[in-house]
C-alpha cells in the first residue's frame, strides 16, 4: 500500500493531507480531518476519500482501522468508475446524497462484507 499527499476538501476549505492509496483506483484512506483555528489537526477515524474531488464518500468518514476503511473501499470497486470526475460521478449517482438511489441496496451489502 503506497503513502501519497492528496486534497481533502472539508467545511471549513481544503488542505494537503497523508494518505493511502486503495486497491480500488480513484479512491484513498486517511485519517478524518478537523479544522482548527490555526488549521486543521488529524483526527482517530478513518475515511475514504475521492482522490479526484477530495471529498469524503457518503457513509465513510468513521472507520476504526486504516484497515476496515481498505476493505470498504475495495467493496466499493464494482460501483463505479471512481476515476470520473466528482461532477460524473454525482450524475451518475442520479445525484442523491447518499450515494445513489441506485447505489442504495449494494452499499449496504457492501459495507455488511466490509465489516461495518
Amino acid at each position: 500500500m503506497k503513502q501519497t499527499t492528496i486534497i481533502v476538501q472539508t467545511r471549513s476549505g481544503s488542505t494537503y493531507w497523508p494518505a493511502y492509496l486503495s486497491n480500488t483506483p480513484g479512491l484513498a484512506v486517511c485519517r478524518n480531518v478537523w479544522p482548527t483555528s490555526g488549521g486543521f489537526v488529524q483526527a482517530p477515524k478513518w475515511r475514504i476519500v475521492h482522490i479526484d474531488s477530495g471529498k469524503k464518500l457518503p457513509r465513510c468518514d468513521d472507520f476504526t482501522t486504516r484497515k476496515s476503511a481498505l476493505a470498504m473501499a475495495k467493496e466499493l470497486c464494482g460501483f463505479t468508475d471512481w476515476e470520473l470526475s466528482d461532477d460524473d460521478l454525482y450524475r451518475q449517482s442520479d445525484g442523491s446524497y447518499k450515494a445513489g438511489a441506485s447505489w442504495w441496496g449494494p452499499w449496504r451489502e457492501a459495507e455488511k462484507r466490509a465489516g461495518r
